[in-house]
């Protein structure tokens, strides 16, 4: 999906980039943000930002799904310390 992004954004349709920038910069002037940081924040609006973006984004989620389901199929052991039997 990042990589579908980078290629949409760099290649296919810059202007979404744009469309991206032109609303992000509306919405830090309403909060009231100094042109400094908004600057800033407009140069970290880039297809490449994006797509790192979208993998941490995605790892993590992926992650955070794969614990909540690994602790609800997880095997409990069942075999006893001494003898080494199965109970």
């Amino acid at each position: 999906m990042a990589f579908y992004i980078y290629i949409l954004m760099k290649y296919i349709d810059p202007s979404i980039l744009e469309q991206m920038k032109i609303l992000t910069e509306q919405k830090l002037i309403e909060k009231g943000l100094p042109e400094s940081q908004i600057e800033m924040s407009m140069k970290m609006i880039s297809p490449g930002m994006i797509t790192f973006g979208t993998v941490f984004t995605f790892s993590f989620w992926s992650f955070l799904v794969a614990l909540i389901i690994a602790f609800f199929i997880r095997k409990e052991n069942k075999t006893s310390i001494e003898g080494g039997e199965t109970v």
